[in-house]
């Protein structure tokens, strides 16, 4: 079993390179927090929602130093590699197209027995839930994500303004900042309308481009070549479902009307009917 530290300036630590070894990566079950409200004369509760709180993850691990003398280097070594001033992720190797970021939850100390130190860290995801090691857009995230019907080239450049786009995961929703989608939509376009049919989401922006603009839809931000256009906009948000979600554009008048989905042959698209790419860039939640 394996497992691997990301820092978030990229910095990574395969543990079992450095002699760090996982006896066991135990992740909990999600913790409900249900929002019940009882009413006077009424049997039972009223259910007003549940959401989920963030997961605890225990791991159980064991590091050899070069020599007994060297073992308080070695565990100095450990507790920098875990240090949680700021969070980091952790990859469970039997799940490598997975990560949780985390903190560590309360202080350990390792227990030594000549040259090894025997210890457990227990870590709280911040987030509740995992997400994939990269983006839509990047041919990592799918290295290790088996039986999708796409591939990360799916979800760029599309030109098209009837297309699909699928997600694996649990749903996308920018609200929560916890969740990263960025829709680019680069090129000419008056009173450009994105609407996501399977979840009723529409967003519009109420002005127009030319061929060398950028409208990027970043979390709840609207931008056109980095300058704010919220203002313009019918100030709603696209949300991605789970599973196949179909969309449509207009006011982007020279985009073909399908894109080639990904179960279908892949065709070489001309010069001329490459204009107006739409980019689907967002993390999947697992």
């Amino acid at each position: 079993m394996s497992t691997i530290i990301e820092r978030l300036n990229n910095t990574t630590y395969v543990l079992e390179e450095l002699n760090i070894i996982t006896r066991d990566f135990i992740v909990s079950s999600p913790e409900y927090r249900h929002n019940l409200e009882e009413i006077e004369g009424m049997d039972g509760v009223v259910d007003l929602g549940t959401t989920e709180g963030p997961r605890r993850i225990t791991l159980e691990l064991y590091f050899e130093a070069d020599e007994v003398m060297k073992y308080a280097e070695k565990r100095d070594e450990v507790f920098e590699i875990f240090a949680s001033k700021e969070p980091f992720y952790v990859i469970d190797g039997r799940s490598p197209g997975k990560k949780w970021l985390v903190k560590v939850d309360r202080p350990f100390a390792p227990s030594q027995v000549r040259k090894y130190g025997l210890f457990q860290v227990e870590l709280i995801a911040i987030k509740g839930r995992a997400e994939s090691i990269g983006t839509s857009i990047q041919a990592k995230t799918f290295e290790h994500l088996q039986n999708l019907p796409v591939t990360y080239t799916d979800y760029q450049d599309i030109y098209a303004t009837k297309f699909k786009i699928y997600n694996p995961g649990q749903k996308i929703n920018p609200r929560n900042p916890n969740h990263y989608l960025k829709i680019t939509y680069k090129g000419n376009s008056e009173n450009l309308r994105i609407e996501n049919k399977t979840t009723g989401d529409v967003w519009q922006y109420l002005g127009t481009s030319n061929l060398n603009d950028e409208i990027v839809i970043e979390g709840i931000r609207s931008t056109k070549n980095g300058l704010s256009i919220f203002r313009d906009t019918n100030k709603r948000l696209i949300t991605i479902a789970p599973g196949w979600n179909e969309f449509e554009i207009s006011g982007a008048p020279d985009t073909r009307e399908y894109a080639i989905q990904a179960n279908m042959p892949r065709k070489k698209i001309p010069a001329e009917l490459k204009k107006n790419p739409l980019t689907f860039e967002f993390k999947f939640i697992f």
